[in-house]
């Protein structure tokens, strides 16, 4: 069976933990009984005391069951949910309440919360919101380091708003994920300006995504290594263009499941706009719920053909899903926030290629630097041949173009990303396929075609108008 390219290493199952601990730092104004308080104290950037939620540590045979119960055919995620326990101080109601709010000397008032998942490299946090006024600010912070992600309310109220409109059911649509905060605590803030009272303030904090991995893998792996047959990007400047157009996203399920891809930013063809296109697989971003978490990773790649690696630029917010679709694993999406300074919006071609056409694939295998395959067109498939079909699907059009490749290969975490012609127009996005460092004798992968995708419903957002 062909393997679709999702995502890093391990699924695993969120689970439910009860045993979670609860302290409250001195002067906070939540302190559950039988629990003394702590013995230090702790100032945060806005001056309030948080309540926190300790979930318990994962023993190392707890963790390797897990792996265990990995998927061998679905997508393969980095990170996992944990229920965070009932509590009263954690209940709408009381959040809501006076005694949960500190007041600043200008009037303001905040409120804060820290959740620790012991082990973690990452963690992200979901917040269920009831209510919560437009001009509420909230800060994710990691405690090492300060305050790392500012998110306003109003951006927060658009996308439960957007959840719901789209049919997410009603618990999901009022979960929003925090950014990743590295690490195995977060801390969050919620600040009212100070006309605004707290009563109008109701969520609970939902679930929390304990990441193995990172998304971003914090460097190349060794060239020497016998099992890396990757190729630098870097290495082949003629395609910068699509390098730079190229981005991990990360997703968290509303099950606290997280998991990365890649894809691309696409430009309209209208040269008086430049609104932020995204297109991934549908096998990534199959729901409105997901793409409200995603979280994207930009020029994540060498300085030079085999050199230092660059930092990645992470871009928070979510996004809209503005189509999505199984024969061609397909999902078009607009970035909320802006991409940074530096990437591309590509270019697509919406003619299918021809057979022998050389194309390339830039993509990031298990989160690592940008790296690239090339090879040509050899054929077209239908969805039935790649054994990936949505309800009713037409089962003589050739939905996929397969590639074979005479340089480098992909890898999890490279499904979505673009496959590009010579000129640098994408053509198609990655499914899936048998290529890979362990597979000498079978470099080929299968692209979802773009010009299909177009015809269905792209047109109405890329063309001209």
């Amino acid at each position: 069976m062909i393997r679709p390219l999702s995502i890093l290493f391990l699924t695993v199952v969120a689970v439910a933990d009860t045993d979670a601990t609860f302290l409250m730092t001195i002067g906070g104004a939540w302190m559950p009984e039988a629990v003394a308080p702590t013995t230090s104290t702790r100032i945060l950037p806005a001056l309030a005391a948080a309540l926190t939620v300790r979930l318990p540590a994962l023993r190392a045979a707890k963790a390797a069951q897990r792996l265990v119960q990995a998927s061998e055919t679905g997508p393969r995620l980095i990170g996992f949910g944990r229920s965070i326990p009932a509590h009263p101080a954690l209940a709408p109601a009381n959040v809501s309440a006076k005694p949960a709010w500190r007041m600043l000397a200008d009037g303001r008032q905040v409120t804060a919360w820290r959740v620790e998942s012991p082990g973690a490299l990452g963690v992200r946090l979901g917040m269920r919101f009831l209510s919560l006024p437009d001009a509420a600010i909230l800060r994710f912070i990691a405690p090492a380091t300060g305050p790392v992600a500012v998110i306003s309310g109003a951006m927060v109220n658009a996308s439960v708003r957007r959840n719901r409109s789209a049919g997410v059911p009603n618990e999901s649509a009022a979960l929003y994920w925090s950014p990743l905060i590295e690490g195995e605590s977060i801390i969050t803030e919620v600040e009212l300006p100070a006309a605004i009272q707290p009563g109008g303030v109701r969520f609970d904090l939902s679930r929390l995504s304990h990441f193995l991995r990172l998304p971003v893998s914090g460097g190349a792996p060794d060239p020497t290594a016998e099992n890396d047959c990757h190729e630098d990007v870097m290495c082949h400047p003629g395609w910068d263009p699509p390098s730079r157009a190229t981005a991990i996203l990360l997703y968290t399920r509303p099950d606290g499941g997280s998991g990365i891809c890649s894809g691309t930013l696409l430009d309209d063809a209208d040269p008086a706009t430049q609104i932020p296109y995204f297109l991934t697989a549908h096998h990534c971003v199959p729901d409105q719920a997901r793409a409200s978490s995603l979280e994207t990773y930009w020029l994540y790649r060498s300085l030079a053909c085999g050199g230092s690696v660059a930092d990645a630029q992470a871009v928070a917010g979510g996004t809209d899903l503005l189509y999505t679709a199984r024969p061609t694993d397909t999902s078009f999406l607009r970035l909320r926030r802006a991409p940074p300074a530096g990437v591309v919006f590509a270019d697509w071609q919406t003619a299918p290629p021809a057979v022998g056409t050389v194309v390339a694939g830039a993509h990031h295998p298990q989160g690592q630097p940008q790296r690239i395959a090339v090879g040509v067109l050899s054929e077209s498939l239908s969805c039935l041949a790649v054994e990936d079909c949505g309800a009713d699907p037409d089962a003589m059009e050739e939905h996929f173009l397969r590639v074979t490749w005479s340089q480098g290969v992909t890898a999890g975490g490279g499904s979505g990303s673009g496959l590009f012609l010579g000129s640098g127009e994408l053509v198609g996005t990655l499914f899936g396929g048998y290529s890979g460092c362990d597979h000498p004798n079978g470099q080929e992968d299968y692209y979802g075609r773009f010009d299909l995708a177009y015809r269905a419903a792209l047109y109405r957002w890329l063309r001209a108008h």
